[in-house]
């Protein structure tokens, strides 16, 4: 975790995730619309719990093991 200019960062990895297995039970790549959908779903979630804050997540890295991802916190003004 690293917080910087009022920022904080947190990298993430997913080993389970119900996107990414569907994805390879049919044969769709990653990195696409369905994964995009996810990080509408989890930042959505994070500004829930954490209401003041605006959350950003980014995918770094879509694989066959994990997907890593980066979850941006910043306050809102």
């Amino acid at each position: 975790m690293e917080t910087r200019d009022g920022t904080t960062t947190v990298r993430l990895s997913f080993k389970t995730c119900m996107v990414r297995n569907a994805l390879f039970r049919y044969s769709h790549e990653q990195k696409q619309s369905l994964c995009f959908m996810a990080h509408g779903v989890f930042a959505g979630a994070m500004e829930q719990v954490l209401p003041k804050y605006e959350a950003d997540l980014e995918i770094i890295h879509a694989g066959p093991n994990a997907c890593l991802k980066e979850l941006r916190l910043k306050e809102k003004s």
